[in-house]
């Protein structure tokens, strides 16, 4: 909090405590509540898996990070799960008023190499597979409500 956040919060709130609950309150409702559960989510297994080696989750060491993101690659995450977890370590840490751990272009790279020895010896972790589209035959053969909704139904999918 600066210097001039909390002399508005004094305008604000008279009371530096409830001031404070303020600035607290607004941070968090920056965010949705699925994506505070999402973070809290990611977050509660990293930590886990830091106690579990003990080593310390926050401030965690870049290396933490890198062997956890690893390890969860080797247990099957996919990339998107991956870049999901980094996010809630890193939002973790910068709420905390810490530097997020992968911020450092170090781990960048890490990251980015992991990212693509992934999708050099596991491609379906790193890529999505694409469903066909609908063809024309199956449309004709699909069994739509009678009526002017049917016939909606079968103009949208024909767009």
């Amino acid at each position: 909090m600066t210097k001039n956040s909390l002399e508005i919060g004094k305008i604000l709130v008279s009371d530096q405590d409830a001031a404070n609950r303020l600035m607290r309150t607004l941070i968090q409702s920056a965010d949705s509540a699925s994506t505070r559960r999402n973070r809290q989510h990611f977050w509660k297994k990293f930590k886990e898996w830091c106690e579990a080696r003990d080593v310390s989750p926050l401030p965690a060491e870049l290396d933490t990070v890198i062997f956890y993101l690893l390890d969860q690659a080797r247990h099957g995450q996919k990339k998107s799960t991956l870049n999901n977890m980094r996010w809630a370590i890193d939002t973790i840490h910068q709420q905390q008023g810490l530097t997020a751990p992968t911020d450092d272009p170090k781990a960048k790279r890490q990251i980015k190499g992991l990212f693509r020895t992934m999708a050099e010896q596991r491609p379906e972790q790193v890529f999505q597979s694409k469903k066909k589209p609908i063809t024309i035959n199956q449309i004709r053969i699909m069994d739509f409500p009678k009526g002017i909704l049917g016939l909606r139904d079968k103009a949208l999918l024909l767009l």
